[in-house]
């Protein structure tokens, strides 16, 4: 039998290099790397009421603050903490209203500390002098 040969197809033919086009760049706009806006803009306006601490006011919240911190001092930095707090928190033209909220917090929660720790004490006392044997307590 005979054998059937099959054409190889030719190589297709390349474009003579006078009629390749390059592609044409496509518009794009401009990269910037600046983050600023460019565009003109107006001035920002003034605040018509600005609140400035009153200077001695200012102190206020500080020192509830301050008297928050000194919890090693039974009662007395403690009230004055949340009450130097309470007159700041409540003045109207405080600048330093973070240091009062503090204030009040740092108090209350050492003055409550304190009130624990004594009542621990007094329960502890109470408690020994009942049961003590009568050989000690004289």
């Amino acid at each position: 039998m005979a054998t059937v040969q099959k054409k190889a197809k030719p190589a297709p033919k390349a474009k003579p290099a006078a009629i390749v086009s390059k592609p044409k760049p496509a518009a794009t706009k401009p990269i910037t790397t600046s983050l600023v806006d460019t565009k003109p803009t107006t001035p920002a306006k003034e605040p018509t009421k600005s609140v400035e601490p009153s200077g001695q006011k200012s102190g206020i919240a500080i020192t509830a603050f301050i008297m928050g911190l000194l919890f090693f001092i039974p009662f007395l930095t403690q009230i004055l903490a949340v009450v130097f707090g309470i007159i700041a928190l409540n003045d109207k033209n405080q600048g330093h209203r973070g240091l009062a909220i503090t204030g009040i917090i740092l108090g209350g929660v050492f003055l409550l500390l304190w009130l624990l720790i004594f009542i621990v004490i007094f329960m502890a006392i109470s408690a020994y002098s009942s049961y003590a044997p009568a050989a000690l307590s004289a």
